[in-house]
C-alpha cells in the first residue's frame, strides 16, 4: 500500500517538472523568436521608429509656463534635435529612436539650472512635460536701516537680470526662522539661494573671546529679536540647494564669514560676505552708511532724505548690474567700499570679509 503511493507521488512530481520544463522552454522560445516580448508585463512598451516629443517647461511650484527655454534631446549623450520653448511654454522634437540606444531630454535657461532626463519613447507621439527650479532670494532688514524702496530695487534686479523666481521680503522680522522655513518650502537641490540680511549688528565678544558671534539685530538697535551668526548657520542646514550666497551687511558682521571656517562646516555649500570684519577697533567696526545717488555718509544727528543703505550692498549690486559674477562683484565692492571710506575719513572704516566654497560662480 504504501509503496503504491510513493510510487504514485513520483509520478506526479514527474508530471510537475515536466510541465514547469514546458513552460521555461515555451517562454525561451518566445524570447528568442521576439525579444521585445516581456516577461512581466510592466506598463507600456518601448516604441521604436519616427517618434514626436512634446511637452511644456513651467516652473518648480509656481507653475508657470516658461518661454526661451532651450530643449534638446540626447541620444547617447549626443544631441539629436533641439528647439525653444513658445510663449506658452511649449517645444516640439522629433527623431527616429532606436534599439539599444539611450534617450534623454536637457533643459537649460540663464538663469537656471541645466537639468537632463532619461526618457523612454511608448507611442509615435510621447509627452514629457519638465520643471525649472528658480533662483530664490530672502531679504531680511532693519526698517531704521533701510526702506522697501531700496530693497525692492535689489530684488527687481535678481528678477529681471538674473533669473529670479521667487523673492521673499522680511521687513523687521520678528521671527527670521519661520522665514527661513518659507524659503525651504520654495527651494531644491538645484535653486540658488540668495539671503540678504541689512540691519544694525555688534559682537558678543572679541577676538580672544571663545565662540563669540556676530548678532545682527533684524529690528532695529533697540531689539531683543536678532540673528546670531551661530544659529544662522545652524539654521541654513535644512535648506536643500547646493548654492547658497549670503550677504551680511551690518557692523561687526565678519563671524557670518569665520563660521564657515570652523572644521565642521568647512565643506558646506555657501559663498558668504560680510561687509565688515568681526571685532574691528575704534571706528572700525561700522558698516557705512550713505544717502541714494549723492554717496554722502549717512550722520544720525542730520535730517536726512531719500533711500539710504549700506555702502557695501549697493556696491555689489552695483557691480552685479554691469555683468560681473558674485566673486568679481564682491571683491570690487570691498574695494570700493574701502577707497570711499579712506577718501572721507583717511582710515579704514571697514574690512570686508568673504568666505567662497562653491564649486561655480553665479550671476555676470
Amino acid at each position: 500500500m504504501i509503496e503504491n503511493i510513493v510510487g504514485e507521488t513520483m509520478k506526479m512530481n514527474i508530471k510537475i517538472n515536466l510541465f514547469v520544463l514546458l513552460i521555461i522552454s515555451s517562454l525561451t522560445l518566445m524570447i528568442v523568436m521576439n525579444p521585445e516580448t516581456p516577461l512581466v508585463s510592466a506598463g507600456p512598451r518601448p516604441y521604436y521608429g519616427e517618434v514626436t516629443f512634446t511637452g511644456t517647461i513651467s516652473l518648480n511650484y509656481s507653475d508657470d509656463a516658461v518661454s526661451n527655454v532651450y530643449v534638446e534631446l540626447l541620444e547617447d549623450g549626443s544631441p539629436k534635435d533641439t528647439d525653444y520653448t513658445d510663449g506658452y511654454g511649449d517645444y516640439e522634437l522629433e527623431w527616429d529612436v532606436q534599439r539599444f540606444k539611450f534617450y534623454s531630454l536637457r533643459i537649460s535657461k540663464s538663469g537656471y539650472n541645466t537639468d537632463s532626463q532619461f526618457i523612454i519613447a511608448t507611442s509615435a507621439n510621447h509627452e514629457v512635460d519638465r520643471t525649472l527650479y528658480g533662483r530664490v532670494a530672502l531679504f531680511f532688514w532693519a526698517s531704521d536701516v533701510a526702506n522697501i524702496t531700496m530693497i525692492e530695487e535689489y530684488g527687481d534686479y535678481l528678477v529681471d537680470d538674473e533669473g529670479f523666481t521667487d523673492i521673499l521680503y522680511r521687513e523687521d522680522d520678528v521671527d527670521w526662522e519661520d522665514s527661513i522655513d518659507d524659503l525651504d518650502d520654495l527651494e531644491t537641490y538645484y535653486s540658488l539661494i540668495f539671503i540678504h540680511i541689512y540691519c544694525h549688528g555688534s559682537s558678543t565678544g572679541g577676538l580672544d573671546v571663545p565662540n563669540g558671534d556676530t548678532i545682527a539685530r533684524n529690528c532695529g538697535q533697540i531689539s531683543d529679536d536678532y540673528i546670531e551668526s551661530c544659529e544662522f548657520a545652524d539654521k541654513i542646514e535644512c535648506l536643500e540647494s547646493n548654492n547658497i550666497i549670503v550677504l551680511v551687511d551690518t557692523c561687526n558682521s565678519g563671524d557670518f564669514v569665520l563660521e564657515y571656517e570652523k572644521l565642521e562646516r568647512e565643506d558646506e555649500p555657501v559663498f558668504v560676505m560680510s561687509s565688515a570684519d568681526f571685532d574691528q577697533l575704534d571706528s572700525t567696526y561700522a558698516a557705512a552708511m550713505w544717502f541714494g545717488d549723492t554717496k554722502q555718509w549717512f550722520d544720525i544727528y542730520e535730517d536726512y532724505l531719500g533711500s539710504w543703505g549700506g555702502a557695501f550692498s549697493h556696491y555689489f549690486f552695483e557691480r552685479l548690474a554691469d555683468g560681473e559674477d558674485n566673486i568679481a562683484a564682491n571683491y570690487y565692492a570691498s574695494g570700493d567700499t574701502s577707497t570711499y571710506a579712506y577718501t572721507y575719513f583717511d582710515e579704514l572704516v571697514q574690512e570686508p570679509q568673504c568666505i567662497n566654497n562653491l564649486v561655480t560662480t553665479w550671476f555676470g
